[in-house]
């Protein structure tokens, strides 16, 4: 895997979710320049979508009704056939079904490059605590991998999937090494002992809870960029390059060291990527407008599902629901 690439059940579900927009409707004009952006990012960005519009093309033509899909039907409505528009929406959300389910099996077993590469990984719903050759502690989080790269000249983490809480062993008394962490296109190398790094579809976010890190990412965009991170602030890098430094509140960062799951106006899609870090099969939303919807609350680990219940009944949304699958829209 590249600097810039990621996974591609990642990409597949992006893919799906250009599909959905598409059988919504017409895109807007900046709708189709985020996706003639969008295809011209990565080589497989254009085939994931010629996959995509073939599940469409064997879908589109069904006359479909909610029961046909399994949707939940409004309070008090009556079975009826959908309108043409509200026909193409629907088939539309099967074809992203069908394309999460076609596609999307690494995401219930796992990526099987992230298998193979991790030398430490959990579970859904597991939290597993490692200690390193040099006596540094990981915390690895649901759902996570990491791999230890160890050297002569430096101390490396790579963090594959998912979030790790690193406790780090100074340097001095006989270690000179630094102590670095990779993820996705940047490193975080530790100038002092604790900090976090959370690798997310869209991301990854770095977070210092004690002493300082020094945090760089590469980009085809803006070259290598490079900031200190003080404790109590987090920083987050994509491929377009390194954001800016924030306030972070540890408290809420932290909480799934505790079994504690808090969104403070997070949008949906992100507490959707958190819950498949904790409960079996895989929840996916096909609405982006819904994926935007911001959601605050504090919750446990320990009952993903009614967090999941919870979620859909204040944001007034329906569900489709399939083995290893949910679908929120």
């Amino acid at each position: 895997m590249t600097d810039f690439d990621y996974p591609q059940d990642q990409v597949d579900d992006e893919a799906a979710e250009w599909i959905v927009r598409m059988g919504a409707g017409p895109l807007s004009g900046r709708q189709r320049g985020s996706l003639a952006n969008w295809l011209n990012r990565s080589p497989a960005h254009p085939a994931a979508l010629g996959t995509a519009r073939t599940t469409w093309d064997r879908t589109a033509h069904l006359a479909l009704t909610a029961t046909d899909l399994g949707l939940k039907p409004l309070p008090s409505a009556t079975p009826r056939r959908l309108a043409p528009r509200a026909a193409a929406a629907a088939a539309a959300l099967a074809a992203a079904v069908l394309l999460a389910v076609w596609t999307g099996l690494g995401a219930f077993i796992g990526n099987p490059l992230t298998l193979i590469a991790a030398d430490h990984r959990t579970g859904r719903g597991q939290l597993e605590r490692v200690v390193l050759a040099d006596g540094s502690e990981v915390q690895i989080g649901a759902a996570s991998a990491i791999a230890v790269h160890f050297s002569d000249g430096e101390r490396a983490v790579e963090v594959l999937a998912g979030l790790a809480y690193f406790t780090v062993t100074p340097t001095g008394d006989g270690e000179r090494r630094p102590f670095v962490v990779i993820a996705a296109n940047g490193r975080s190398r530790a100038l002092g002992t604790q900090f976090m790094v959370e690798r997310r579809r869209d991301g990854v976010e770095v977070t210092v809870t004690e002493h300082d890190v020094e945090v760089s990412a590469a980009s085809a965009l803006h070259g290598d960029q490079s900031v200190r991170l003080h404790r109590g602030h987090s920083v987050r890098y994509q491929r377009d390059g390194l954001g800016r430094p924030v306030e972070a509140d540890l408290s809420t960062a932290t909480a799934w060291r505790r079994g504690m799951l808090v969104f403070d106006r997070v949008p949906l899609s992100h507490v959707v990527e958190e819950l498949n870090r904790y409960r079996s099969g895989r929840i996916i939303v096909s609405n982006p407008m819904l994926a935007s919807r911001e959601v605050s609350g504090v919750f446990s680990t320990a009952n993903p599902e009614a967090v999941l219940d919870t979620v859909i009944q204040v944001l007034d949304a329906r569900s489709a629901t399939l083995p290893l699958l949910t679908v929120l829209y």
